[in-house]
């Protein structure tokens, strides 16, 4: 291919690159949420999993402070409504698990996965947030403490999420007391929520389960503390059209310095 063909079908690709980039409404895209629980067979369960897209200005919650009623009611419930209410981005949802149970809340056991799209507007950036109580537990949970840990648009660039959660990532609430008492803690025995003593703590590191207690007994593998122990994986993509898109670009550009070197070399 001569240097004219070459030139027009460079031409041509960024017309098209434009075209295509351009015709999406807002500048939207389209990502797709992957949730899995990588504990094993006996170990950590996990609620719904409550995901929004924001500016970097939502703050869930700080590590060394007091917990809002919002999130006592994640951490403690599994009830991400309050936090869906106070959402200050563009856009949110609930990854819904496999229900294993006929009329019980859905649950990301071992190995289940939970999946869920969302359009999403890419004209800004943007960052991603998420949120999940760890059960069995009073009040364990696990999500980001920092609001711009994972950008995931930069000036209109979509750059995928692979984000394994790990047990040292663990967060403790701090506003309920964790005696592992069965009426207290969903999977043992609870039956109606915000049950158990209130421990007025601040959120911190989540210290584990207690030694010989009853969350170990009946999941003896569940201690997160463990080396190496991985929680939860969670992905966050975009179409592969979109992908496709910025491979074609990222080609047209490499291959436009190709020819600006070769020119310059006769």
């Amino acid at each position: 291919m001569n240097a004219s063909i070459l030139t027009k079908v460079l031409k041509v690709s960024w017309v098209s690159i434009f075209i295509l980039a351009s015709s999406t409404v807002g500048w939207s895209e389209m990502l797709h949420i992957k949730v899995e629980n990588l504990s094993p067979g006996d170990g950590t369960r996990m609620t719904p999993v409550w995901v929004g897209f924001h500016d970097g200005s939502f703050d869930a919650f700080d590590a060394g402070s007091a917990a809002s009623g919002n999130l006592q009611m994640l951490a403690e419930d599994g009830d991400p409504s309050g936090i869906s209410g106070s959402f200050t981005g563009q856009v949110d949802g609930v990854v819904l698990g496999p229900v294993t149970v006929p009329g019980q809340p859905p649950i990301y056991h071992p190995g289940e996965v939970g999946m869920l799209s969302l359009d999403v507007d890419t004209s800004s950036d943007v960052y991603f947030s998420f949120l999940s109580m760890v059960i069995p537990s009073n009040d364990a949970f696990i999500g980001n403490d920092n609001p711009m840990a994972w950008k995931i648009v930069d000036n209109g660039m979509v750059t995928p999420l692979d984000i394994v959660v790990m047990g040292s990532m663990v967060w403790d609430a701090g506003t309920e007391v964790n005696d592992e008492v069965p009426a207290n803690t969903p999977l043992l025995g609870q039956a109606a929520p915000d049950t158990g003593l209130d421990e007025n703590g601040l959120v911190r590191q989540h210290g584990g389960y207690l030694v010989d207690g009853n969350v170990l007994n009946a999941f003896p593998g569940a201690d997160f503390t463990a080396s190496g122990y991985q929680v939860a994986r969670i992905t966050v993509v975009p179409e592969p059209a979109s992908i496709a898109l910025i491979v074609m670009g990222a080609l047209s550009l490499n291959a436009k310095r190709l020819r600006r070197k070769q020119s310059r070399t006769h």
